[in-house]
C-alpha cells in the first residue's frame, strides 16, 4: 500500500524480539533476534548505509514574496526561469507570514504584515535552490506549517495543496480557517523526483488566507532530499529523523554495559 504505515502495538524500551513477516504469515523478511537493544529517548534506531544523508534542499534559500494585485503573472512566477521584478519582497529564510499575536512568530523569517493585511489574501512565494547532480536525490519529502491554505509547485509542477479551491486565482481565499493544532505535516513527494533538475530549481508556494483582515498568515516549509549511502547495511542509532524517507546515516553501538 502507498502512504505511511503505522503499527497498532507498542514496543518496550528495554528491547524485545521484533520481526517483519511476509503476507504468508510464515516467512520472516527481517528480524531483530534475539532482541533489539535498549532504546534511548528521542533517538531513532534502525538500518542505514554509511555515507547517506538527508538535507533540506531549501535550507539556505531566501524567500522572494509578492502580494499580487492582479493576475497578470499567470503561472509564470512558479518557474525557475522567472525573474522577479523590483516589486517582489526580498526576504530571508523560508518562513513567510505575520501574526498579531505571538504563536507564529518563531516560524516567521519574512514578515508581510504591512504588505498583506488589509490588502490581499494571497502571497506568491519563491524559494530558489541549486543542485549539482539531481540524480543523487533518491527520495523527497515536504514539510509544511500553514495558515490558512497553500499550493506548492516544484519547477512549475504542483506537488501538494491544502485547504484551497481548485486552481486558485491570485485573489482567491482559503476554503476555511485552519486549526492551529492541525496545520503541520510531512508528506512523501518522491513521485516528483523527475521534476528536479541540474542547476537552478525553485519551490514556489501560493499561500492563501481566509480573509484580507485575518489576524495571522503563515507559510513555513522544508523540502528534504535523501541521498543514499554506499556503505554496508548496518543497524544503529540514526543521526536524524527522516519521516517518509529512507533512513539516513547513523552510529553502530559498541558493547552494551548492563551492570557495573
Amino acid at each position: 500500500p502507498s502512504g505511511s504505515l503505522h503499527t497498532n502495538f507498542k514496543l518496550t524500551t528495554g528491547g524485545e524480539y521484533l520481526a517483519l513477516v511476509n503476507d504468508d504469515a510464515t516467512t520472516i523478511v527481517t528480524e531483530f533476534a534475539p532482541a533489539f537493544p535498549a532504546q534511548f529517548t528521542d533517538i531513532s534506531y534502525g538500518t542505514f548505509r554509511s555515507g547517506g544523508s538527508v538535507v533540506n534542499l531549501i535550507g539556505s534559500s531566501a524567500a522572494g514574496v509578492l502580494i499580487p494585485t492582479d493576475g497578470s503573472l499567470g503561472n509564470t512566477w512558479q518557474l525557475d526561469s522567472f525573474a522577479p521584478s523590483a516589486s517582489w519582497i526580498s526576504g530571508t529564510g523560508q518562513g513567510v507570514g505575520y501574526d498579531n499575536g505571538s504563536g507564529y512568530l518563531p516560524f516567521i523569517t519574512t514578515s508581510v504584515l504591512t504588505d498583506m493585511r488589509g490588502n490581499g489574501t494571497s502571497a506568491f512565494i519563491r524559494l530558489p535552490f541549486d543542485l549539482t547532480d539531481a540524480s543523487t536525490i533518491t527520495a523527497l519529502s515536504f514539510t509544511f506549517r500553514y495558515d490558512d491554505g497553500f499550493v506548492a509547485y516544484l519547477n512549475g509542477t504542483e506537488i501538494a495543496n491544502r485547504n484551497v479551491p481548485a486552481n486558485p486565482a491570485w485573489d482567491d481565499v482559503a476554503n476555511s480557517n485552519i486549526s492551529e493544532s492541525a496545520n503541520f505535516e510531512t508528506i512523501d513527494v518522491s513521485a516528483f523526483l523527475t521534476d528536479l533538475q541540474n542547476g537552478g530549481n525553485v519551490l514556489a508556494i501560493h499561500g492563501l488566507n481566509r480573509s484580507s483582515g485575518s489576524a495571522d498568515f503563515l507559510i513555513d516549509v522544508e523540502l528534504q532530499g535523501k541521498r543514499d549511502g554506499r556503505g554496508r547495511l548496518s543497524w544503529g542509532d540514526l543521526s536524524a529523523p527522516a519521516p517518509d524517507l529512507p533512513n539516513s546515516t547513523g552510529d553502530t553501538r559498541g558493547t552494551e554495559i548492563t551492570s557495573t
